[in-house]
């Protein structure tokens, strides 16, 4: 368990120890006095049954966890050598049931309520009884609450992931799609230019325009893309015409003049 899970477990038990008090302090008031059965001496402000009835609420507000004796001392106040000495057997009857995890797919067990111990115990009084057993109820309408919950935590998820699976598919397209219409502006920009290097699938010596696309779509600056020196020759549109990549510049420039000078 983590710090911040005990942190948690301990503040819930402080929060079932205020209720538990209160609940005890308005059934069993501090000034009543009772003759314990079997037992010698004084007598006390709780009787067996009393012992019982709050070991039965204290599970029942622990949701049904396991409860010992320092547990039970902790959360009522009352001294551990008290359930010891007079219902010991009790609580471990209170304990006894308990559900194997892995019948279920469980790494734990599951912890409830003895119901064959409360019927042994209140059978003979159908209103205590009745009240023991909405315990129960409750407990099945949390589980139904949670249940209900994680389904629609579950369909969400579900329709996430159909939608991010679409996603991913819609995106394949797009960059496959991206790659064709890339490649054919490529294409048709330098044939444009360069008729003479109309052929399918060139890619050495293009222009990246989207290697800086600030810069390399300024008509004012694209002297470095023509850097050919006097030996390296260009073909033109025209048959047999070759010219160099610094007569091809000026060529564009004079042909163009009035965009130059702006």
């Amino acid at each position: 368990m983590t710090k911040k899970e005990s942190k948690l477990k301990q503040s819930f038990y402080n929060q079932v120890s205020k209720e538990i008090n209160r609940w005890i302090n308005q059934k069993f008031p501090k000034e009543r006095k009772v003759k314990v059965e079997g037992i010698r001496g004084p007598s006390s402000r709780f009787s067996n049954d009393d012992l019982i009835e709050i070991a039965l609420e204290v599970k029942k507000s622990l949701r049904g966890e396991k409860i010992n004796y320092h547990m039970l001392e902790t959360i009522t106040g009352i001294g551990r050598q008290t359930w010891v000495r007079r219902v010991k057997k009790e609580l471990n009857q209170i304990n006894e049931p308990i559900i194997e995890g892995r019948e279920w797919g469980l790494e734990e067990n599951i912890e409830h309520i003895n119901i064959s111990f409360l019927i042994e115990k209140y059978g003979h009084d159908r209103k205590k009884l009745t009240n023991q057993l909405y315990y129960l109820e409750e407990t099945i309408i949390s589980y139904y609450k949670e249940i209900k919950r994680l389904k629609k935590e579950n369909d969400l998820l579900l329709k996430y992931r159909e939608e991010n699976q679409q996603l991913l598919k819609d995106l394949a397209i797009t960059r496959e799609e991206k790659e064709i219409y890339q490649s054919q502006y490529y294409e048709l920009f330098v044939s444009s230019w360069y008729p003479g290097l109309r052929k399918k699938n060139i890619r050495d010596d293009l222009i990246k325009l989207d290697s800086n696309l600030e810069k390399n779509t300024n008509i004012k600056t694209f002297e470095p893309f023509f850097t050919a020196s006097q030996k390296d020759e260009i073909t033109s549109g025209a048959v047999g015409e070759k010219r160099n990549g610094k007569d091809l510049v000026d060529n564009i420039k004079s042909e163009f003049a009035d965009l130059f000078n702006d």
